[in-house]
């Protein structure tokens, strides 16, 4: 069976991911931190310990470093005729393609992996508890900068191998083949690998995985206590028949600045996911579909706010934590929602095209007819999930007349006192007994 001589490249420089095992290489020292780092979460995980961001503070800037270091490292090897205005090249014809919506699942999940969301963990780990609107906007900057990086590097990385393999007439050619091959598809992803086939280059790839191993844990750990936290206070919410909403004024002027944070949050999510959006879309017949992007914008709501927007939501529950504004049954669902059920549908959706494919492949395939509505009911569920605070919100402003009354903070939000709120719920749960 012929292979394409980018494969032996691959197979002799790069680590294949562990769905592609039919030929691959693993660095073996990198292999083994990166063993270490998942054993370690499991375990963290197991035993619930909190606040690791604190922990491990000191390599939120690795990430960064990396990301740039490993952007350089891909244009030093790129030649300078790379062609590089196929990289903002635009097509809408994916639009007319309902097949289209379904592989958008897969399409957000690739985009994810190559950095969208990877700042907003960084900032997870820093103290929130100023202006959050402010905050936000740095964030989103920071991470449309790292999101551009990483693109430049997909692409440049693609470049540079195709001009070590091919003869200069068919570079072009072979460029935009290696952009679409299902086998190129899972080492372009991490461009990383490719840096490990230089000198020392494992080094590079320990402290990579280090810094997004030990983010892992924070992230994974902190979701599992926001899924516990969710249920603890509905199910507290209904023993206690409190009027969700609130009694008072200052209740009504917190559940409207809860809402525009969540508002905020999705609208900061989707602005976010667009340089990657057109970093990933190359993988599919031409560089750069931005009709795919759209499309894909429909389901980033469910997905991107999973990995992103979960720096919003705690500083949500920091106010929740204030025992004078417990009236959100909103926050409550929504956290269940984000947390638990989204990522859900979103495995089951990637499951399918799994269990179709025999392999996680996203190119040339949607969904039969009969598996689509796992895709479209992730855009539907994250629509409705949206609306209802939108709604409200949107009738808060209107009668608050004062931006700055949604979006600023009360002097009680703060970092959160775990130990501290976890006392409070039991003693609320004894008073609800008691009455």
């Amino acid at each position: 069976m012929w292979r394409p001589p980018h494969l032996d490249f691959i197979t002799a420089n790069v680590y294949m991911p562990i769905f592609h095992q039919k030929d691959w290489f693993f660095p073996f020292k990198s292999g083994a931190i990166l063993l270490i780092i998942w054993t370690v979460t499991g375990f963290l995980i197991f035993i619930g310990i909190r606040k690791l961001g604190k922990t491990f503070v000191c390599l939120k800037g690795i990430i960064g470093v990396a990301m740039l270091l490993n952007m350089l490292m891909s244009l030093y090897y790129t030649p300078a005729d790379a062609d590089w205005h196929e990289f903002f090249k635009f097509d809408l014809s994916p639009l007319s393609s309902f097949g289209i919506w379904a592989d958008a699942v897969g399409f957000v999940i690739v985009s994810l992996a190559l950095g969208t969301g990877s700042v907003q963990k960084i900032s997870s780990l820093s103290d929130f508890n100023e202006n959050f609107f402010y905050n936000a906007l740095i964030t989103s900057a920071a991470d449309i900068l790292f999101s551009l990086i990483s693109g430049i590097t997909h692409f440049s990385s693609i470049a540079s191998m195709a001009h070590r393999i091919y003869p200069e007439d068919e570079i072009p050619h072979r460029i935009k083949f290696m952009f679409t091959h299902e086998h190129v598809t899972p080492i372009t992803m991490f461009p990383e690998h490719i840096i490990w086939s230089t000198k020392f280059g494992w080094i590079f790839g320990v402290l990579h995985y280090l810094a997004i191993g030990f983010l892992g844990i924070t992230h994974t750990v902190v979701c599992f206590d926001m899924v516990k936290f969710a249920f603890e206070e509905l199910v507290l919410k209904f023993k206690q028949r409190e009027a969700f909403l609130g009694y008072d004024e200052d209740n009504k002027i917190q559940f409207s600045a809860t809402c525009g944070v969540v508002i905020f949050g999705i609208i900061a999510s989707i602005g976010l996911i667009g340089p990657n959006g057109i970093t990933v879309s190359k993988l599919w017949i031409e560089f750069s579909s931005i009709g795919f992007m759209l499309v894909s914008l429909s389901e980033i709501f469910a997905i991107n706010i999973h990995y992103g927007f979960r720096r919003y939501l705690a500083n949500v529950q920091t106010m929740l934590q204030n025992h004078q504004h417990k009236s959100h049954l909103l926050y409550t669902l929504s956290a269940i929602w984000y947390y638990l059920f989204a990522p859900t549908f979103i495995v089951v959706t990637i499951l399918f095209k799994v269990y179709k494919n025999k392999s996680i492949k996203v190119l040339e395939y949607s969904f039969p007819s009969g598996f689509q509505f796992y895709g479209w009911m992730v855009v539907i569920l994250a629509a409705i999930t949206v609306l209802v605070p939108l709604i409200h919100y949107l009738l808060a402003f209107a009668k608050i007349h004062a931006v700055s009354h949604i979006f600023e903070p009360l002097p009680s939000w703060g970092p959160i006192n775990y130990n501290d709120f976890s006392k409070n719920l039991k003693n609320e749960r004894a008073a609800s007994v008691n009455i």
